[in-house]
């Protein structure tokens, strides 16, 4: 998912410059935000998966989902 792909881009950026770690002054909130975020993308794709309807593409979400 794009989330994922986001967290290993933070990951990989605090990996190559290990000196901004004292600019990020909240690193706890930075990560339980992304994984707040994955779990709602997560959650809505399910739910949309579950009441898919083939012959009626109710938006972009759909057309991957069929």
């Amino acid at each position: 998912m794009e989330v994922e792909c986001l967290q290993k881009v933070f990951t990989l950026m605090y990996n190559m410059f290990p000196w901004l770690g004292p600019w990020i002054k909240n690193l706890t909130r930075l990560k339980k935000n992304i994984a707040d975020t994955k779990m709602e993308v997560t959650e809505l794709a399910r739910g949309l998966k579950e009441t898919l309807n083939p012959q009626m593409c109710r938006g972009f979400v759909d057309s991957f989902l069929g």
